[in-house]
């Protein structure tokens, strides 16, 4: 029986470290708390409020909202709350709750009427109107609320499309909501939409934030025709324009905010398509900066203590930072030979997601010379895990577990 090397398979080893801020996310929204200067993360697959205030995470609750996807947030500066409405569950189920975060706790606002549960809405505070905007998530229904109550505005006959994901801005400077999707850039002066483009990126599951200091609305990333991107555009009222220079990884689902107390643009998490180490759909936990002139990555601490001091509730696991890939040894290896090289490999499950594979894989660096030069052309470097599959000849691709292939 033969041994066939494959492509590189480095993964995150599981174990009991420290967490490492919110974890991995993706279709979730931030608000900047501009009065606390705090960035807050309150959605994702746990019951989890974070704050990032510089460059630290801090766990600020493990109460309020049902863990949900696309939902809608925005920060009241008069009012200094935040105010979370909608989202699905994983189970997905629309939520139509409306709640508010005061900076020490969430509390659920009891309202007469209000918007229909839904998800993919978007969510504003229109300074102009001193009143949170909605709009999209059923058809074109634009909702304000000013703190105690929400009030449906008339239908509009002509405005963006708005039928799963709506991502929608407030342009300070010139007193406007700024909604971009699919190539189509439309504009809300407080009365009525404007479409004011048909040029530039046609994206979906981007993400937008609002500039002023450079007084621009950026956008980063999204998807177009299905492929992830990983570009920024620049929107200056009259304009899209592509910005030079590097940054994040393509990605979709992520979320943008503008932190004013450092004049910058943060964005947090999403989901791509990897090629490396294999071909796979992972979901980031990383936090990029920028103050444009380009994209600058942050590697934010944790406040321990914050987290320590709000212990998880049974029925819960604390985050253990990002968990793209876990691996448990199954206590099997297996001594073989590869191009006639006596080599071990190990039998381990990898666990992509909630779906757990089994796998045999060597250290790069335990591999015999002629072995490892081999690995080296295929893209492997120090620090990788080899991953082998097995066959009676060369190229016949049988698997050791017929459940996914790499």
């Amino acid at each position: 029986m033969n041994w066939l090397l494959l492509f590189p398979a480095a993964v995150l080893l599981a174990g009991s470290a420290a967490p490492e801020g919110p974890g991995t996310h993706s279709q979730h929204v931030l608000a900047y708390d501009s009065d606390r200067q705090s960035i807050i993360v309150a959605t994702g697959d746990r019951q989890e409020t974070w704050g990032l205030a510089g460059d630290t995470w801090s766990l600020l609750s493990r109460e309020g909202p049902e863990p949900r996807n696309k939902a809608g947030m925005a920060y009241d500066r008069p009012r200094q709350t935040i105010i979370l409405f909608g989202g699905y569950s994983t189970g997905g189920e629309k939520y139509g709750d409306t709640w508010e975060w005061d900076g020490t706790r969430w509390r659920k606002i009891a309202v007469q009427s209000g918007p229909a549960p839904r998800s993919g809405h978007a969510l504003c505070f229109h300074a102009g109107l001193g009143k949170t905007v909605l709009y999209g998530g059923i058809g074109k229904e634009m909702w304000t609320w000013d703190g105690s109550e929400w009030e449906q505005l008339p239908t509009p006959q002509h405005g963006p499309s708005s039928d799963s994901y709506n991502m929608m801005v407030y342009d300070s400077l010139r007193d406007r909501l700024v909604h971009h999707r699919k190539g189509e850039t439309w504009e809300w002066d407080g009365r009525e939409w404007t479409q004011v483009a048909t040029t530039g990126p046609k994206r979906d599951y981007h993400a937008l934030a609002f500039d002023p200091a450079r007084g621009h609305v950026l956008l980063f990333g999204g998807t177009e025709y299905v492929k992830s991107e990983g570009d920024t555009w620049a929107w200056d009222g009259k304009e899209w324009a592509k910005l030079a220079g590097s940054g994040p990884p393509a990605r979709q689902d992520h979320a943008m905010v503008y932190e004013s107390s450092k004049k910058r643009v943060i964005l947090f998490g999403g989901a791509g398509l990897r090629e490396k180490p294999f071909r796979h759909f992972m979901t980031y936990d990383d936090v990029w900066t920028w103050e444009g002139l380009g994209w600058s990555k942050l590697d934010p601490g944790v406040d321990q203590a914050s987290v320590t001091a709000i212990p998880p509730k049974s029925s819960e696991v604390a985050s253990s930072g990002p968990q793209r890939l876990t691996m448990t040894p199954l206590g099997m290896k297996l001594d073989t030979t590869f191009r006639k090289e006596k080599l071990t490999v190990y039998i381990v499950k990898i666990l992509m997601g909630r779906k757990p594979i089994t796998r045999a894989v060597a250290p790069f660096n335990s591999l015999p010379a002629k072995t490892k030069a081999h690995a080296k052309k295929k893209g492997y470097e120090e620090g990788d895990l080899v991953k082998f599959t097995f066959g009676e000849k060369k190229g016949s691709g049988k698997m050791l577990s017929s459940t996914e292939t790499w």
